[in-house]
């Protein structure tokens, strides 16, 4: 099993990865976890089997044998030891036989979403920031259609405007989104941060909605 560490954990995260690619490379770093804690625990053992202040034989393979009696074939040590000293495998060889008891853990999905759950906020955020920023509104203008920036600079600027004019029908000079200059009377501009704000209260909600159902 190839693990992920901590770093390739953070970078899917970083580069903002599907979720489904995340969540790959979060089990196989949980289990990664689980396979360090359980690998410590193997070296632990070795140390309390096999004391360093004794001498040993060591060996790093076995050799099968058969019995004539039982007629069954079972491993020994692979090893020559002419004066019947106390015999010691390798780490390597005492691992690969803990391995064959062990099974990478299983993940749950109820883990996964708690571990997600501020990433996934924090990514909501910024999706939302971003259709702020990129706000617009469209107002009939003598039967045409015309688009203005509604981002909450330009939703300053309008305030602004609304303020120096005192008459509904007063005229400015406002630019559209396309960057040609419009005539725009107090009721047009106030027409506009009305829109503004509705569009951008609607963006709000969707995303409390959202990290509300995390």
């Amino acid at each position: 099993m190839i693990y992920k560490t901590k770093e390739d954990l953070d970078l899917v995260l970083e580069l903002k990865k599907p979720e489904r690619v995340i969540k790959l490379f979060y089990v196989l770093y949980m289990q990664g976890l689980a396979y360090q804690k359980f690998l410590d625990k193997v070296k632990e053992e070795y140390k309390e089997n096999y004391p360093e202040d004794v001498e040993y034989v060591i060996y790093d393979s076995y050799i099968e044998k058969y019995d004539d009696i039982t007629q069954d074939t079972y491993l020994e040590p692979n090893v020559d030891n002419p004066e019947n000293k106390e015999l010691k495998p390798t780490f390597e060889l005492f691992l690969q036989d803990k391995l064959k008891d062990y099974k990478d853990p299983e993940i749950t999905e109820e883990a996964f979403k708690e571990f997600y759950k501020p990433y996934k906020r924090k990514l909501l955020n910024e999706q939302r920031d971003e259709e702020v920023a990129n706000l617009t509104v469209t107002l009939d203008l003598d039967g045409e259609s015309v688009e203005f920036d509604a981002d909450e600079t330009s939703q300053l600027r309008i305030t602004r405007a609304i303020q120096v004019l005192e008459n509904a029908n007063d005229t400015l000079n406002w630019i559209d989104a396309s960057g040609i200059i419009r005539t725009l009377t107090k009721a047009q501009i106030k027409q506009g941060l009305a829109l503004a704000a509705q569009k951008q209260s609607e963006i709000f909600m969707k995303y409390a909605k959202e990290k509300e159902e995390l």
